[in-house]
């Protein structure tokens, strides 16, 4: 009888045990935007969503198109968004593997230039007050009335 206790006492303390805790693993995401002409985008909005728990991490490009966002607790699969004014936005999902620290994700943003119809401004400017008898002297207006 006390065996068994002892072993059913052995038994819930075993399946207590709390799992070995798995380190955070940390990501990062870099890559070069650039137009079709293969010139560097500035200024370009990266935004990189986490699943499952759609956590946003955003970064903008320097001045040779480069950004690098880094992701800590990561799951390594991504949803890469990039958006530059003038140009059509792009994303793309990526997969990393746990094994591996850093991906690089390149985009070629196409032009989006729209054109406008032609604009017609038309402004007018109040009339000034009309002021009769401006600079007449009236002080022999009684004189001459009568």
């Amino acid at each position: 009888m006390i065996l068994v206790a002892i072993g059913v006492i052995l038994v819930q303390v075993v399946n207590a045990t709390p799992a070995p805790r798995v380190p955070a693993l940390s990501q990062r995401v870099t890559g070069r935007i650039t137009d079709a002409s293969d010139h560097p985008i500035a200024d370009a909005l990266v935004s990189v969503t986490v699943a499952p728990t759609r956590r946003t991490v955003q970064d903008s490009t320097d001045a040779t198109g480069r950004y690098s966002v880094a992701i800590t607790n990561s799951s390594g699969d991504f949803l890469v968004h990039v958006a530059a004014l003038g140009y059509t936005s792009e994303r793309r999902r990526v997969t990393v593997p746990v094994t591996q620290q850093t991906v690089t994700v390149d985009f070629e943003l196409h032009s989006a230039a729209t054109a406008l119809s032609a604009v017609h401004v038309t402004a007018t400017r109040p009339l000034p007050p009309r002021w009769r008898n401006v600079g007449k002297d009236f002080s022999n207006a009684e004189t001459e009335a009568t």
